[in-house]
């Protein structure tokens, strides 16, 4: 199934960027979930410093454990076996706390 996968890179000012965290993978069919918490696409989140995703990151959070049974989140929801808030919510928990820890580091999010 499609999928983004993310993770972090920071300069050290060696010839590559170091990857400070493993890759993380999320289905597609999260997409809408992702844009309705967040207010963007979640493709919009590459190349931002790991800093300056905390606070939309923990709003897009909150915004999904407040609003589980709100009749526009749900609609964003797309049927199948994959997908769904609670993979979304672990999904941005997890790129949350990699932000915490790396604030200077790049966030990257294939598409």
């Amino acid at each position: 199934f499609p999928s983004h996968d993310r993770w972090m890179e920071i300069d050290t000012g060696g010839e590559h960027l170091a990857s400070v965290c493993d890759s993380i993978y999320s289905t597609r069919n999260n997409a809408g979930i992702y844009k309705k918490a967040l207010g963007f696409h979640l493709l919009d989140l590459n190349g931002m410093e790991g800093g300056d995703a905390i606070a939309p990151l923990s709003d897009a959070i909150d915004y999904i454990a407040n609003n589980e049974t709100d009749p526009e989140l749900l609609s964003v929801i797309v049927a199948g076996d994959f997908g769904g808030l609670e993979s979304a919510s672990k999904f941005l928990e997890n790129l949350l706390k990699m932000c915490s820890e790396h604030p200077k580091a790049q966030i990257h999010i294939s598409h």
